[in-house]
């Protein structure tokens, strides 16, 4: 009877205790936004605000990622689980832009309880450059913390 009532406890205290691994993955791709300075033929790469108008995903339910803001030196880019890609136009004082996101997706873990989890890897960029002078890939391993993936530079 003992035995049954420290089970039975245990068991109550438990399904109370946190699963960290069943916290939703939130993943977006961090860009950083650079400008190119030239010193006698030297380029430097330099970190750059800027102020945007409208930063949105073309496909995905969350449309505007940023709407009027001013002096952003990052921003973040949801990709979507359907697809193997995802798309954004990025307006900057009228001139629209277009970022395409090309990406693996690896299962990371299936479980009933938690659900289904990916691990993300950049595969290919394109982008117009009506604003944009270029966007590098830095890192193409997409992770939940914030590690840069890739630069944008004005």
């Amino acid at each position: 009877m003992r035995l049954l009532f420290l089970v039975l406890l245990f068991a109550i205290f438990s399904s109370c205790l946190k699963n960290e691994i069943c916290v939703p993955l939130d993943i977006r791709v961090k860009a950083n936004i650079y400008t190119i300075e030239t010193v006698n033929q030297d380029q430097f790469l330099l970190t750059h605000k800027l102020d945007i108008d409208t930063l949105y995903a073309i496909g995905i339910a969350e449309k505007f990622i940023v709407l009027n803001e001013s002096e952003l030196s990052e921003f973040y880019l949801p990709l979507d689980n359907a697809h193997d890609q995802s798309s954004f136009v990025l307006n900057v004082g009228g001139l629209k832009d277009t970022i395409r996101i090309e990406y693996n997706k690896e299962l990371l873990l299936n479980s009933i309880k938690c659900g289904v989890y990916y691990r993300y890897s950049i595969t290919n960029l394109s982008y117009t450059t009506h604003l944009l002078k270029e966007i590098r890939i830095l890192n193409p391993e997409i992770d939940v913390v914030s590690t840069e993936n890739i630069q944008v530079v004005y």
